[in-house]
């Protein structure tokens, strides 16, 4: 085949509107892995969050989580690829945060801590099927250096707190919008196209062979890096306008599309 690696977002993407992904185009991973090919996502999720998508369509391919912070192989627990955050930064993003009426939360070593438990908390925990442990002020309770924190809330006011915060820290600032209320620090080095790149190389397949499908802005990177770069009907403006072709939505199997198109050149 033509393109050997096949790389997608979960939610929007691969994850239809109610976060399924349809038995057609588990078939069609099913076929494309047959044939010598390596299916995978890149999320902003973490480890715990994905396990259920690989046991369902018996994935057993590392995977980008953590939006590219890290590269995990989930079944036998082996770490491809991670970065951290400074924590200094970390110290200042959180600090800075208490400015805010958001709900963070600080990922450190697979676990999820919020200051409380808030309906907003219970929601992403209910979407994620993540479980997050309240320790108060997450600002006094950071020690070392975690993996991300995200912060959920008005998106009017991230712009003016990524400048406030650029002001504080001595470190550069990388942050995506990985949805439209979603605000995620990420390490200096972190994102989806650099753990994409990250990952071909390990498993020794050029990147011109490699594809990536996303919706929203935190799969850019990864659209742009990848041999081809695809966005679902669905996709941010953003996202479609970096993207090398356009499929159907996440709710019309836009991924078994792409699947489908690239069995079919090589049959």
């Amino acid at each position: 085949m033509d393109y050997k690696l096949i790389v997608s977002d979960l939610d929007g993407t691969l994850l239809d509107s109610n976060r399924k992904i349809s038995q057609r185009t588990k078939a069609l991973i099913k076929r494309f892995t047959e044939k010598g090919g390596v299916f995978t996502f890149a999320t902003g999720r973490m480890e715990a969050s994905v396990e259920k998508y690989l046991d369902y369509l018996e994935v057993l391919n590392p995977v980008i989580i953590y939006n590219g912070a890290k590269i995990v192989d989930i079944k036998n627990n082996i770490i491809l690829y991670e970065d951290l955050l400074d924590v200094e930064l970390a110290k200042n993003a959180l600090k800075l945060s208490e400015s805010y009426d958001w709900d963070v939360l600080l990922y450190e070593n697979k676990k999820i801590y919020v200051s409380k438990i808030t309906p907003v908390i219970e929601e992403y925990m209910l979407k994620d099927g993540v479980c997050c442990e309240a320790v108060g002020s997450l600002y006094d309770f950071l020690k070392g250096r975690p993996t991300k924190i995200l912060i959920i809330g008005s998106p009017d006011y991230f712009l003016p707190y990524i400048e406030r915060l650029k002001q504080k820290s001595n470190s550069p600032i990388n942050y995506v919008v990985s949805e439209y209320n979603y605000l995620e620090i990420l390490p200096s080095s972190s994102s989806k196209g650099n753990a994409l790149r990250e990952l071909a190389k390990k498993l020794r397949i050029p990147i011109e062979q490699t594809i990536a499908i996303g919706d929203n802005l935190n799969d850019i990177s990864m659209i742009k890096a990848a041999g081809v770069g695809v966005a679902v009907q669905n996709a941010h403006d953003n996202v479609k306008e970096a993207a090398d072709c356009i499929t159907k939505t996440n709710d019309e199997d836009g991924v078994a599309e792409v699947i489908n198109k690239v069995i079919s050149e090589t049959a």
